[in-house]
């Protein structure tokens, strides 16, 4: 996606090129000059028929208004929504080139990334697979009507540009098919994204997971055909006196559940199980771009999870890389398995906090749907620190519950742990508190359990994430 910004009136935008133009309810007024209040009297007249209710539109003569309700109800996620909408009818259009008047209503720069978001969003596509493959590239005009908005613009640009094509990374690591996209493929992306960012890369297969005790991830991998794969990104890695901040996401390439075989509906969107390692992938890619002063490693497990001739077995107890054994009552709880290895792992880099995600628990569908992700963790500040990003970057967050009660639904008989709670509901508290056994002690932790937003009905991915966990990143940098 190419998006230029140009000073112009909205008198001179006039002509055969459809325009979009969002505005509030009795927000501010667009501007006419004398040659043109005839035609500011039939708007005026088609406006009393248009409310400008909240993604409403109207088309009058070559320009989309488009409402974004009133002012005082206003916020990012509103925002992202209604200019979903309004690129969707530009792009209904079959337009050559996607033209958005701004300076019909206030903005600030959180506010532009928000716009160049959405454009993203909707212009994203991915041809890769088929015949005849699209290589066109999006162009996008946006017009202010002064020379300050323009600045402001280009400001919010750079960096809002950098966060889409991270997330435009992790949508097509999202949208690739299982049989193209294995662990040990995931680990290629992985090493080229990193040649490109200029960050160091390491990647472990069956062998040095078995030589360093990865006995959960390991589990995991028995039923599968192909090697499972570890990856280990460092950005910053010689600047030791820089704050360091260990991302990791699950890697999960495709479930089918194991022994504990899922149902047949919907089973193809188990492709999306690697959502969380691509989620961190692309942070990863952004924090390196956007040359960021932190300290950032990236961990990231792999594996595909098969009911194959050497499948683990349900009941099985394996030793993981922190010494805990585990007993897996339930071999479709398999994506707590790979991440407490890497957690337990992160241990030798000496975080000052880590953030992990994971499309973890169906629980967290029901409950948060597809608007939420759920937030939990150990650390209050952190915890804001997330709530506050998501607020700006209209990617949402639900904070649940974490208590001792979580941990004793965890029990095993004859296990340390076991992978499954033996309570009643509440399973994406009792997975994130799984998780949190595994964890370097005295380390603030945030687990985001993805879910619900990783991808649409539409079956694609939506990147989420990316944007939020970078604006995390940049506060925290400074």
């Amino acid at each position: 996606m190419k998006i230029s910004v140009k000073k112009s009136t909205f008198n001179q935008l006039r002509g055969d090129t459809l325009v979009l133009v969002p505005f509030f309810q009795n927000g501010k007024k667009i501007q006419f000059n004398s040659a043109t209040k005839s035609f500011e009297k039939k708007l005026d007249s088609f406006k009393k028929q248009f409310k400008s209710d909240f993604k409403s539109t109207f088309h009058f003569e070559n320009f989309i208004f488009l409402g974004l309700g009133e002012e005082k109800d206003f916020s990012s996620i509103k925002l992202l929504q209604a200019l979903e909408m309004g690129v969707k009818r530009l792009k209904a259009c079959n337009v050559a080139e996607y033209h958005i008047y701004l300076s019909s209503f206030e903005w600030n720069q959180i506010q532009a990334h928000i716009i160049i978001r959405a454009l993203g969003n909707v212009l994203y596509s991915l041809s890769d697979f088929k015949t005849n493959k699209s290589d066109t590239e999006s162009h996008v005009m946006v017009f202010v009507s002064s020379q300050k908005e323009v600045t402001e613009f280009k400001k919010a640009l750079s960096y809002a540009l950098v966060v889409n094509e991270a997330t435009d990374f992790v949508r097509t690591l999202g949208n690739y098919p299982p049989n193209e996209l294995t662990a040990q493929r995931l680990a290629d992306f992985s090493k080229k994204m990193a040649q490109k960012a200029k960050i160091s890369c390491e990647v472990w297969g069956r062998k040095q997971l078995e030589k360093n005790g990865f006995g959960a991830l390991l589990s995991v991998n028995n039923g599968s055909f192909d090697e499972p794969a570890f990856v280990i990104l460092e950005y910053n890695k010689l600047k030791k006196n820089l704050p360091l901040i260990c991302l990791v996401g699950k890697g999960v390439t495709f479930d089918t559940g194991g022994i504990n075989l899922k149902p047949s509906k919907n089973l193809e969107d188990m492709k999306f199980d690697m959502c969380g390692a691509a989620m961190m992938l692309g942070v990863t890619q952004a924090v390196a771009t956007l040359k960021l002063p932190l300290r950032v490693v990236t961990l990231i497990p792999s594996t595909d999870n098969r009911p194959g001739n050497k499948a683990t077995l349900p009941s099985a107890i394996v030793k993981s890389h922190s010494g805990k054994t585990i007993e897996i009552l339930n071999t479709d709880a398999e994506g707590r398995l790979i991440l407490c290895d890497a957690l337990s792992f992160s241990k030798k880099f000496k975080p000052d906090a880590i953030i992990d995600a994971a499309t973890l628990t169906g629980a967290c569908v029901i409950s948060l749907g597809s608007w939420y992700a759920g937030l939990l963790g150990n650390d209050e500040n952190l915890l804001d620190k997330i709530k506050k990003a998501a607020d700006d970057t209209a990617e949402r967050v639900w904070p649940l519950p974490l208590s001792h009660d979580h941990a004793e639904a965890l029990k095993s008989q004859f296990a340390d742990i076991a992978n499954i709670s033996n309570a009643n509901g509440g399973g994406t508290s009792t997975a994130a508190k799984f998780l949190e056994q595994f964890l370097p002690e005295k380390t603030p932790w945030v687990h985001l359990d993805i879910a619900g937003t990783a991808w649409t009905n539409e079956k694609t991915a939506t990147g989420y994430g990316v944007a939020l966990i970078t604006r995390v990143l940049e506060n925290w940098a400074g």
